[in-house]
């Protein structure tokens, strides 16, 4: 969305304990090939890799050699010994503790082999990510100070504000810059009424229909902390959808709770 602007909010953490959902995360990393920081038990011995595969089969993960930044400090790992890894994007972070199993030899490559996870830590800096909802039908409520009401599709939203799709009849008379009031279905009312900024509209395949993205203006602490929430619940739809995952592993995030 364009002219979305940046809140800088604090990322949210969750704990996943789901083996599917872990998986999935893992996966994502894997895929990325971004390089993970390795800590062993004892602080000083810190290094980098990057996770080569992720065997769900046998609920191992493998590892690329560590690379040394000091041959002199070394890195060694037992059978058993447990580590902490880290991989960051740029909007995310995991982070876990995993249990050495062993280095094995794969197609010339010396992987270090390490046990799934019980348990890790998710954390997403949202101001920065935007989930796409136009396969989710969902509706938003707008209406000017004059009393003038419309609704539009949601296409996409983040912390900063929200892309819509109308009829170019419905926003006749309304421009770049204007100020309106939207309504977000959120549990706990605080959402009600928001104030947005218009940005320019787009052009899309149907020359009856207009695109335009909302900047969210004078958010409260709280409100903003709930539009977290249900851009959480967005996003779990939709992994949830992309790996055909059930409800009962990855549930709703609870929007009616404040942080």
């Amino acid at each position: 969305m364009s002219d979305s602007s940046q809140t800088g909010a604090a990322p949210s953490t969750e704990r996943i304990n789901s083996l599917q959902y872990i998986r999935v995360l893992l996966d994502q990393m894997a895929n990325r090939g971004h390089l993970v920081t390795i800590t062993g038990q004892e602080d000083q011995q810190v290094t980098v890799s990057t996770l080569m595969k992720v065997d769900g089969k046998n609920r191992e993960i493998l590892l690329d050699r560590p690379y040394v930044t000091d041959p002199a400090a070394g890195f060694e790992l037992s059978r058993a010994d447990m580590v902490n890894i880290l991989g960051k994007s740029d909007c995310s972070s995991i982070s876990f503790q995993a249990e050495f199993k062993e280095i094995v030899e794969e197609q010339g490559l010396s992987l270090y082999r390490f046990a799934f996870p019980h348990e890790l830590s998710y954390s997403a800096q949202r101001a920065s990510h935007r989930v796409n909802t136009r396969d989710f039908d969902t509706n938003i409520s707008f209406n000017t100070s004059s009393g003038y009401a419309f609704e539009a599709a949601l296409c996409d939203i983040s912390d900063g504000g929200l892309r819509v799709r109308a009829g170019k009849s419905v926003i006749k008379g309304l421009t770049k810059g204007d100020e309106i009031f939207c309504r977000m279905d959120i549990d706990d009312g605080s959402c009600n009424k928001l104030k947005v900024r218009l940005c320019k509209p787009s052009k899309t395949d149907d020359p009856n229909t207009i695109e335009f993205g909302a900047t969210f203006v004078e958010l409260s602490v709280h409100q903003k902390s709930q539009i977290s929430r249900y851009i959480a619940g967005l996003e779990r739809k939709s992994l949830r959808k992309q790996h055909a995952i059930p409800e009962s592993v990855m549930p709703e995030a609870d929007t009616s709770r404040s942080e």
